[in-house]
């Protein structure tokens, strides 16, 4: 089954451009090693909440991902910018 992770964070605006552009090469270093991850949303609840959105193939995948996650270099720059991260996973069960 498709799994959705969602992750709550804050930035801070000064910081909101960074912090898209090391996303953008995590996502590329995850997608290149975990083929699972099939589509991410960025968005802006307000001037200093984000909420991400991942897709992934299932929770397998995911797992995976989350996993060797803290290996990757990619990493740390990205959560080095986020506070009061908080996560959750979903199994998508309809879409249109």
């Amino acid at each position: 089954m498709t799994a959705i992770r969602f992750a709550r964070f804050h930035v801070e605006p000064a910081d909101a451009d960074e912090m898209i552009n090391k996303r953008a090469l995590l996502v590329d270093a995850i997608r290149h090693r975990f083929p699972g991850l099939t589509r991410t949303h960025l968005t802006r609840l307000g001037e200093r909440t984000w909420l991400d959105i991942w897709r992934w193939e299932s929770h397998a995948d995911l797992q995976r991902a989350l996993e060797a996650g803290p290996t990757l270099a990619e990493a740390p720059a990205v959560f080095a910018l986020a506070q009061e991260l908080s996560t959750e996973d979903a199994d998508l069960v309809d879409e249109r």
